[in-house]
C-alpha cells in the first residue's frame, strides 16, 4: 500500500510501504526499483547496491560520509532521522536508537506519522560505529553528526562532495542517501526478517491486513534481524574502525558541511 505525505513543506515524496511487494519509493530524481526482495532485480534494469558494491563503495567513501552510510544500510533510518540523532537518542546499555525527529537544510520537524517515532534496535557494528564517534566530554543534547559548529551535517552537501563523486568514480549509477534504506530492506527480507517487524524497523505505515497480523512483532525479533544483517554485511570486513583499535572521536568530521 503506497501513501503520500509531505515529508517537508518544500519538498513532497511518495514511499512505498510494501516490503512484501519489494516496491520501495525513491526521491524525486531516482529511479523506482521493484522488486527489493531480489538483489539482482529491478524495474528498468536498474539493481540495487549489491553486498560488494557497497563495501567497495564504503571503502571508497570519506569521513563523515563513510560512517553515516555503514549506519544508514545497518538500521534503515532515513538520512534526515540519522543527521538529527542526538547522543540522548542512543542507549548502547539497551542497544537502540530512539527515533524523535528530522532534520532538512538545518531545520528539525517531528516525525510527520506515529510509525515514523519509533525505536530501532542497533547491532553490534551499528554500536560500535557510533560509539567510536562519541568523543569524552559529549553533552547528550549534541548531535551524533554535527559540523564544528554544532549544527547538522548538509545532506545535500555530503551528496554532492562525496557521495556521488566515489559512487561515479566505481560505476554506480544513481545512488542517492535513499539507496541505503533500500539495501536495509533487501538484506532484511534476504534474512527472512517477518514483515512485520521490517515495517516496524523502517518506521513504515502499514496496510489494514499488515496491521492486524504483523505488529505484534516482538523487540527480540527485531535485534535478531539487524545481528543476522551484520552477518549478511560482514561487520569487520568494512566501516571504521572500531573504538578498540582507534582513539573515540577520531571519526568525527573535521570540516563543515
Amino acid at each position: 500500500m503506497c501513501i503520500e505525505r509531505r515529508a517537508y513543506s518544500s519538498v513532497r515524496l511518495h514511499r512505498s510501504c510494501s516490503v512484501h511487494s519489494g516496491a520501495v519509493g525513491l526521491r524525486r530524481g531516482e529511479r523506482r526499483s521493484q522488486d527489493a526482495a531480489s538483489p539482482t532485480a529491478g524495474a528498468g534494469g536498474k539493481k540495487p547496491l549489491t553486498v560488494n558494491e557497497l563495501k567497495k563503495l564504503i571503502r571508497a567513501l570519506p569521513e563523515p560520509s563513510k560512517t553515516i552510510v555503514s549506519v544508514l544500510v545497518r538500521t534503515g533510518l532515513r538520512i534526515g532521522e540519522l543527521l538529527a540523532l542526538r547522543w540522548m537518542d542512543v542507549d548502547f546499555r539497551l542497544r537502540e536508537i530512539r527515533v524523535e525527529r528530522n532534520v532538512y537544510e538545518g531545520h528539525f520537524d517531528e516525525p510527520k506519522t506515529k510509525s515514523s517515532r519509533r525505536r530501532v534496535p542497533l547491532s553490534p557494528a551499528a554500536a560500535s560505529l557510533l560509539r567510536a564517534r562519541r568523543s569524552k566530554g559529549v553533552t547528550p543534547g549534541e548531535l551524533v553528526f554535527a559540523s564544528r559548529t554544532g549544527t547538522p551535517l548538509s545532506r545535500r552537501n555530503l551528496l554532492q562532495r562525496q557521495l556521488q563523486p566515489a559512487a561515479d568514480a566505481l560505476g554506480f549509477v544513481g545512488v542517492t542517501w535513499h539507496s541505503f534504506r533500500h539495501v536495509n530492506a533487501t538484506l532484511l527480507d534476504s534474512a527472512r526478517t517477518p514483515l512485520g517487524t521490517v515495517q516496524n524497523i523502517l518506521g513504515h505505515a502499514s496496510s489494514e491486513v499488515t496491521r492486524g497480523v504483523y505488529l505484534h512483532a516482538i523487540p527480540t525479533e527485531a535485534r535478531n534481524a539487524v545481528t543476522k544483517l551484520d552477518r549478511l554485511l560482514g561487520a569487520k570486513k568494512f566501516g571504521p574502525k572500531s573504538d578498540s583499535s582507534c582513539k573515540r572521536g577520531k571519526a568525527r568530521a573535521a570540516v563543515n558541511y
